[in-house]
């Protein structure tokens, strides 16, 4: 599992797709959004895409 941060959020990377493959799949990257469980965030960098879910961050106390 790939965990990326951009400007102080956190991502898990469930996929990456080229941009010219994404760019030649009918409904593009929304398309893509749907192969990959509903992921909730697209991220591109320079010319792949990654498909995200926005990692939730939680407080915790242990139990004794």
């Amino acid at each position: 599992m790939k965990i990326v941060k951009v400007n102080d959020i956190v991502y898990v990377v469930r996929g990456t797709v080229s941009a010219e493959v994404a760019n030649n799949i009918p409904g593009g990257t929304e398309e893509l959004k749907k192969r990959y469980n509903n992921v909730d965030t697209v991220l591109r960098n320079g010319d792949t895409y990654y498909f995200c879910d926005t990692a939730i961050e939680a407080e915790f106390n242990d139990i004794k």
